[in-house]
């Protein structure tokens, strides 16, 4: 058969009368220009539509792509599923879909569309919001104070570069009693405005089981209140955290089996202060019990932590990732060998393991900004990881090849 017959085959058979292309279609994909032109074909006379993905391409004015919402909410009420990408319209109504499950957004969204979107989507389960431009809320999301309620909702998740007012907005308004997941940026929010948003998000949604924290500028003892959490993910400045702070939010979360912290804006920890030192890990395997998962910064610059061997008691059980970024630590196989065998004891069950060293300068001196890694760095980053598994492995501790 040619080409131009299996054409016309096709065409006769998806084609049916008015002129509708597809009328049993579920998933639609649709870009659409600066001046978008007419289309012979009906993609929406069958009202089967269940997803919907819609681009603005460079250029597009927001009402074609509003009109062409408001069209197939009209024509097909059952979508479940709206992926918006590159939206330069912040005003956008997606209450008109009654039956929406699944939200991604990229651009930028208002307190309005927020509140539209909650009472006219009952049924909303999943909902990802990714601000893209760099523009400010309106003033309705930093002050407004009107209450919502999504009973569905499971997981959500606001970041980007000015998300913070929309977040703190979200968690501010809105209660969502079976939330599961909860990915929040809170850039640019003073700490006493941040631990009152978490008090609230710990009594609303108590069967919280994932929170990440973008933009961490809070108390540490907020976190404590969440106690179902088995992951938890800070973002933040590192200067501000302590081994304390960390070891009083383990120990009222038992259950948790992912714990992260990492540095916002790749702002290294501070090494002049004896945060984050090799004895923190002892400290989280003896409370995390269940924990498989774990990155956080470490500070081995210090001497004095492997002078004492750790006992079996404080030997992770379960521990099956371990990052540490970054780790500072001398550039000196001195240094490293035996922070490589103390780490194989404390973490025995880790499978997969990955640092990025950081080191002192001819002076001395660390250097805790941003800055790329040396040629030495990369290569002693590889070094740490062969000899963690390398003495891991063996049976006498540091392996003949590496004395």
């Amino acid at each position: 058969m040619s080409d131009i017959d299996y054409v016309i085959k096709l065409h006769r058979a998806v084609e049916s009368p008015h002129n509708a292309f597809c009328p049993n279609l579920r998933q639609l994909d649709v870009t659409l220009s600066y001046q978008p032109r007419p289309y012979p074909y009906d993609f929406l006379v069958g009202g089967s539509l269940v997803e919907l993905k819609l681009s603005m391409g460079p250029g597009s004015p927001p009402e074609p792509v509003t009109s062409a919402m408001e069209r197939v909410a009209l024509r097909c009420p059952q979508v479940e599923h709206i992926n918006a990408l590159d939206f330069n319209s912040w005003s956008f109504n997606y209450g008109i879909f009654p039956n929406l499950r699944i939200l991604h957004h990229e651009g930028c969204l208002s307190a309005a569309s927020w509140m539209q979107l909650g009472a006219g989507c009952p049924l909303l389960e999943q909902v990802a919001i990714r601000w893209m431009q760099e523009k400010k809320v309106d003033s309705g999301a930093r002050f407004g104070q009107n209450a919502l309620a999504l009973p569905a909702l499971r997981v959500l998740s606001i970041v980007g570069p000015e998300g913070g007012e929309l977040g703190s907005y979200i968690l501010r308004t809105t209660t969502m009693p079976v939330l599961k997941e909860l990915d929040v940026e809170l850039c640019k929010q003073v700490s006493a405005h941040a631990d009152t948003l978490f008090s609230l998000t710990s009594r609303r949604s108590p069967l919280l089981e994932k929170l990440i924290v973008r933009g961490h500028m809070s108390e540490w003892g907020v976190f404590a209140s969440f106690t179902g959490l088995r992951s938890l993910e800070l973002f933040g400045y590192l200067t501000s955290f302590t081994a304390e702070h960390v070891t009083g939010v383990i120990g009222n979360i038992p259950d948790i089996t992912r714990l992260s912290i990492g540095s916002l804006y790749n702002i290294a920890i501070d090494p002049a202060k004896p945060y984050f030192t090799p004895i923190l890990l002892q400290t989280i395997a003896e409370r995390c019990h269940q924990l498989s998962e774990l990155e956080i910064p470490l500070n081995a610059l210090s001497s004095t932590w492997y002078l004492k061997s750790p006992s079996p008691v404080t030997a992770f059980k379960r521990l099956a990732t371990l990052a540490l970024i970054p780790l500072h630590i001398e550039p000196l196989r001195l240094a490293m060998e035996p922070f490589a065998k103390y780490l194989a004891q404390v973490c025995p069950t880790v499978e997969r393991f990955e640092t990025v060293l950081i080191h002192p300068d001819e002076s001395g001196r660390v250097v805790d900004t941003p800055r790329p890694l040396t040629d030495g760095e990369r290569c002693n980053s590889d070094l740490m990881e062969e000899l963690f598994f390398s003495i891991k492995g063996s049976d006498s501790g540091v392996p003949e090849e590496l004395h």
